[in-house]
């Protein structure tokens, strides 16, 4: 008598963790990150960089010290060298750099802002490869050798000259 049925279409908001998951060969292309996986962090939405330098990402707001750095799940002090220039593991041996905002398990620990969970690769290089670089802040060494069909070496080094011309 005078009813009418509404029907109401939506999606159930999921409550999973916001991960943005950047693989090395993404990162490879894009402009400002210099080939350094995690300085592309610095460029995602809720993050800005610290002031002077000091190398640290201020997350969502927070101080530099609520947010925390892991690589492959454990806890690493620092993401990037003195001054914030490079990270401190070798691009070349991470695969992917996830970075969560917020909202993650309390298996990591009690953080405020967000983290950075630098994750090394797993996959067997197919070519032994080699190289170094040296620039005007640092020198660096990288080299991978396949052994055999289960085995592989890698080897990466750097050296900064922050020290040689800052003299306390």
């Amino acid at each position: 008598t005078g009813f009418e049925e509404l029907v109401v279409e939506a999606r159930l908001p999921t409550t999973s963790v916001t991960e943005r998951v950047l693989s090395r060969e993404e990162i490879s292309f894009l402009p400002g990150a210099g080939g350094d996986v995690v300085k592309v962090v610095q460029n995602l939405p809720g993050v800005g960089r610290s002031p002077l330098g000091t190398g640290n990402l201020i997350i969502r707001g927070t101080s530099p010290e609520d947010s925390g750095y892991f690589l492959d799940g454990g806890n690493i002090p620092v993401v990037f060298h003195f001054g914030g220039l490079t990270t401190v593991v070798a691009s070349d041996t991470l695969s992917e750099v996830a970075f969560l905002p917020g909202s993650f398990s309390v298996r990591y620990g009690r953080i405020l802002g967000g983290l950075v969970d630098l994750r090394s690769t797993t996959v067997l290089p197919a070519a032994s490869r080699s190289y170094v670089s040296v620039d005007i802040y640092q020198a660096t060494a990288f080299s991978e050798h396949r052994i055999d069909e289960r085995n592989a070496v890698s080897f990466a080094g750097r050296r900064s000259y922050a020290d040689a011309v800052l003299n306390p």
